[in-house]
């Protein structure tokens, strides 16, 4: 990756916390703003561990979105987050094709 490329998207998830944090309070406690938080300082954080002289930074933030999502999901790990969601979004197409599944 470029380091304008990585400077541009270090930015972007900068940004992307700014708004998550500029919701309005009652916002703050709903499951998908803590959520999103926590998948985009993971994503931050996987950016910034390939990144010299901020790995440390990088594996901070992973642990911290680990350590989110499994209070919130009871899963382990941003992997088995996509797993889990790819298994949802599966169940649920399913269950809106045939109704009597449910």
């Amino acid at each position: 990756m470029y380091s304008s490329q990585a400077v541009t998207a270090e930015g972007l998830f900068r940004a992307s916390l700014d708004y998550l944090h500029k919701s309005p309070i009652a916002a703050v406690n709903d499951c998908r703003v803590r959520y999103e938080t926590a998948i985009v300082r993971g994503r931050q954080g996987l950016l910034l561990s390939k990144w010299e002289k901020r790995e440390a930074e990088g594996k901070a933030l992973v642990a911290s979105s680990e350590a989110a999502i499994a209070k919130e999901y009871a899963v382990s790990s941003i992997t088995m987050l996509d797993r889990y969601n790819t298994k949802r979004r599966i169940l649920l197409s399913l269950s809106l094709q045939i109704p009597f599944l449910l």
